[in-house]
């Protein structure tokens, strides 16, 4: 009885700790929309270093991109400001808890667009913020019917189960892939954190921008 109710509780999540996860995930979102808009026009318009129709060339004329990269549609700076403010919008709607299933959705599919967008410009954040908001897309919303809450109060949900079984298999896979990993330790040369920093969005502009002629 104790076990069945152990394994139970892996399918439960209070209220409370989903609607702090959407809140923070908004708040991460908001962040990382505010640090792309110095490089809107160097990285996601025509007159930066990958313009729309380099863009066609290089993922061969897809029409399946074309379709959900919508941040290619214009290459006019405008656009990427516009759509910048709707993934604002949307992750507000998360901090405010405003339809918050529905703002996530919204969120990832904006998210994935800008990633498609320009490629280069896409670090292990954004790799894990897709994973992130797409569970804030499929966890239970307390304020939907769907959501059968439990007789603690808390939401039950099989995606509550499974969110949690991933974030155990990214920790596991992390963790064996350094444990195996001969050239790893704790003083590794560059430290991972430097590494990254030289390689955010802001940090790749000014490199770039030293290439492009003076107008």
């Amino acid at each position: 009885m104790a076990m069945k109710s152990w394994i139970g509780r892996l399918f439960e999540a209070s209220s409370s700790s989903l609607s702090w996860f959407r809140r923070t995930l908004g708040f991460l979102i908001m962040l990382t929309v505010v640090e792309r808009f110095d490089v809107l026009r160097a990285c996601y318009a025509d007159s930066g270093t990958l313009t729309t129709r380099a863009l066609l060339l290089e993922t061969q004329g897809s029409i399946l991109h074309s379709l959900l990269c919508i941040h290619g549609w214009s290459g006019e700076v405008w656009w990427p400001v516009l759509l910048s403010g709707l993934q604002l919008l949307a992750a507000s709607c998360l901090i405010f808890n405003v339809r918050p299933r529905s703002a996530a959705w919204i969120s990832l599919f904006l998210y994935a667009s800008a990633t498609m967008r320009n490629v280069q410009l896409a670090y292990i954040l954004d790799r894990y913020m897709h994973v992130l908001i797409l569970a804030a897309g499929c966890l239970p919303d307390f304020k939907s019917p769907k959501g059968a809450p439990s007789k603690g109060g808390a939401l039950r949900s099989l995606g509550i189960f499974l969110y949690r079984l991933q974030i155990a298999f990214i920790y596991f896979d992390a963790g064996w892939a350094k444990f195996t990993d001969g050239g790893w330790s704790w003083a590794a040369e560059p430290p991972a954190l430097e590494a990254y920093l030289r390689h955010t969005p802001v940090t790749h502009h000014n490199s770039v921008c030293r290439t492009l002629p003076n107008k």
